[in-house]
């Protein structure tokens, strides 16, 4: 009941047994299926940790990130691009893993992605209760389809997340939105989100919607964005902090007096920290403005 090292993938070959209880479940397992191993790893304290049983399919792709983990360190897609391959795998902990990893790209990335993803594995995987956590990712995958079948689908299921008050993937779909619709779709939700009353989560979901697409996405709408910006200032000035990071990147300054105000009018409830960088973007709106 006890583990013995078969093979060593990275690191010095341990120097004496492994202190790890093997459980009789996976001993039977073991026994059942020769071919099987399971995969441990030290952690920085020296103590030894299960991460999963794996068969040859798993060492293959445990074997391919270490080899290209130095090579990941760099800037580019590479690593994306291998797990992109593994969407949709039948095995669960690949299938998982590559979701994680995918999920974890720029919304930049994902636009060129889903321009040859294909169109059955999205509908496959939304169609999929048990990929529910994984529904966002496929969403903005769907959104560059050009089949209206799939337009009609976003639309849709953002009005239903506004009208049945859902936060859940509701970000996902409002940036589907917006990237098929444009401006359209952010009249949308300036007029059903930032104008009226809405719970937190929801807001923080378009918000960051917004967000995404004038960072990463259909950048030609920002001036639209920082309008609704605006708008959202009006009614929701703890926003604030939300959306000053925008602003600085894009140095949107015109921003700078309802930022300030903002600042002033909810001060006691901020974070000093928080404050000091909504005190620091109006100082730089300022000099650029001299």
């Amino acid at each position: 009941y006890h583990y013995r090292a078969t093979e060593v993938l990275k690191g010095a070959a341990p120097a004496k047994p492994l202190d790890l209880f093997l459980d009789s479940g996976s001993r039977r397992v073991l026994k059942a299926h020769p071919k099987r191993s399971i995969l441990l790893a030290k952690t920085e304290e020296g103590a030894w940790r299960r991460l999963a049983m794996v068969d040859d399919t798993l060492l293959v792709t445990v074997r391919d990130i270490l080899r290209l983990a130095p090579e990941w360190q760099r800037p580019g897609t590479g690593r994306y691009d291998y797990f992109a391959r593994l969407l949709g795998h039948d095995q669960p902990l690949l299938r998982d893993t590559a979701h994680l990893e995918v999920a974890r790209a720029p919304y930049a990335y994902l636009r060129t992605l889903g321009r040859t993803f294909p169109r059955q594995k999205i509908l496959a995987a939304l169609s999929e209760p048990r990929y529910l956590e994984w529904f966002a990712l496929h969403i903005l995958l769907l959104a560059q389809s050009n089949d209206p079948r799939d337009r009609k689908r976003i639309e849709d299921s953002l009005r239903a997340a506004e009208r049945l008050e859902l936060p859940l993937h509701l970000g996902a779909w409002a940036t589907a939105y917006v990237e098929i619709e444009g401006e359209k779709a952010i009249d949308f939700l300036e007029a059903r989100y930032l104008r009226i009353p809405r719970q937190p989560d929801e807001l923080r979901e378009v918000v960051a919607a917004l967000s995404v697409q004038g960072n990463g996405g259909r950048e030609e709408l920002r001036d639209r964005i920082v309008a609704a910006y605006g708008v959202l200032l009006e009614r929701y000035p703890d926003k604030a902090i939300d959306i000053v990071g925008d602003l600085l990147t894009w140095r949107r300054w015109e921003m700078a007096d309802a930022i300030s105000t903002a600042a002033d009018r909810r001060a006691e409830d901020l974070k000093p920290e928080d404050l000091g960088k909504l005190r620091w973007f109006v100082a730089m709106a300022g000099r650029a403005n001299r």
